[in-house]
């Protein structure tokens, strides 16, 4: 499960990474990269998987909240003041917005949100996990030559359909049932590694940056992240304590409104993760705790709001994903013959919410590493999520 997660996890987070690169340029200065987004998910998820009172809720940067990066940045180039102090002050906002409704128990109001309204979401988020996979995909044909974009198609289908056909071995009649569950429990471990390395090996590795010794041009190699040499802020120079009081006062005014925002959307998004990721079906034996936990990712965006990250909340698809990666399932027939897959037993514990942010936290000592990894095969795993996702969708 802490492998499955690491993937899982490590794959949008690299994504939106790329995204913030390129739109948080100042002064020719990109403010947020992959380091930034990196640390947030690791830090985040070794203080939510401690103390949070839902562990089995995974926490990062979502899509959502990296459009709200963007928008944020925008708007401190609009008021032309600099952006990461305004930043901390939107979430500085935030933190407190999260900690008072917290405080008065309106997290209460999760009781009025139906199933019918957390799958439809869940269905949203899984339909922009596929889109984004395959407009990546089709976009290789369109930046790169042939070459390296038919490579970047094989990479993120073939991740896709390993993954995908691995995780189906529970029901394969080949091997011992233990064989065949340790082999789905793998699947996206095993897909995206092979798929990451494919590109290095034997005549393909003069498609990659690092094999093409000719003086390529950009298109004429598979893409992969762009990343710092060693781990360090992306704004070179930058502290990573960010000075709050370098926002003039106008700034600190225009920061509470998109705190606002930012407040609400935390509201729905992580409380929906949570009631998805402890779904009936799973017959977890734990309680929730949707108020303490709203109080803790409000903490989490102080933290981050200081020290320049993005901040973070609860995951979809990826949190009901972790929950059912801890289930032990057994087949089962039906009065109508059909077998049917029900959950016998779920793993309730923290360990694997903790390693799989290690891992994450890891990566940041080895992140010249990181940037080797074809985007493709992690698009593959954006397929491979959104599809997945829809297997519990009623």
């Amino acid at each position: 499960s802490s492998l499955f997660m690491f993937f899982t996890s490590i794959a949008p987070a690299i994504t939106f990474a790329a995204v913030l690169v390129d739109a948080t340029k100042e002064n020719g200065l990109s403010q947020l990269g992959p380091v930034e987004v990196l640390l947030s998910t690791a830090l985040t998820g070794v203080i939510f998987s401690c103390i949070g009172g839902q562990p089995l809720c995974i926490v990062g940067v979502t899509g959502p909240v990296s459009i709200f990066t963007i928008a944020c940045f925008n708007v401190a180039r609009a008021m032309g003041i600099a952006f990461l102090p305004f930043y901390a002050c939107v979430q500085l906002w935030a933190a407190l917005m999260h900690m008072v409704l917290a405080a008065t128990g309106a997290c209460s109001a999760v009781k009025l949100v139906s199933r019918f309204s957390c799958e439809t979401f869940g269905m949203l988020i899984a339909t922009i996990y596929i889109v984004t996979g395959c407009t990546n995909l089709a976009g290789y044909f369109a930046e790169k030559s042939s070459a390296p974009a038919l490579l970047s198609l094989v990479l993120g289908l073939g991740t896709t359909w390993l993954a995908l056909t691995l995780s189906n071995a529970r029901a394969w009649s080949a091997f011992s049932s233990r064989v065949r569950s340790t082999i789905a429990d793998y699947a996206a471990f095993v897909a995206c590694s092979i798929f990451c390395l494919l590109p290095y090996l034997g005549n393909l590795v003069y498609l990659t940056p690092s094999g093409c010794t000719h003086g390529c041009a950009g298109n004429e190699t598979i893409a992969t992240l762009q990343v710092p040499v060693t781990f360090g802020p992306t704004a070179a120079g930058r502290s990573w304590l960010v000075s709050v009081g370098d926002c003039p006062a106008v700034g600190v005014a225009a920061a509470l409104p998109l705190a606002i925002f930012l407040t609400v959307l935390f509201f729905f998004d992580h409380n929906v993760s949570s009631i998805l990721c402890q779904a009936p079906e799973y017959g977890l034996r734990k309680g929730s705790a949707y108020h303490w936990d709203f109080f803790v990712v409000g903490f989490m965006i102080f933290v981050t709001g200081m020290l320049g990250l993005p901040p973070v909340n609860g995951l979809i698809p990826q949190a009901p994903l972790h929950t059912d990666s801890l289930c032990e399932k057994v087949f089962q027939r039906e009065k109508d013959g059909r077998k049917v897959e029900v959950v016998a037993k779920c793993h309730e514990q923290r360990v694997s919410g903790l390693v799989q942010a290690v891992l994450i936290g890891l990566t940041l000592t080895v992140i010249n590493s990181v940037g080797k990894l074809p985007i493709a095969a992690l698009d593959g795993l954006f397929l491979f999520m959104g599809i997945a996702s829809f297997g519990g969708n009623t």
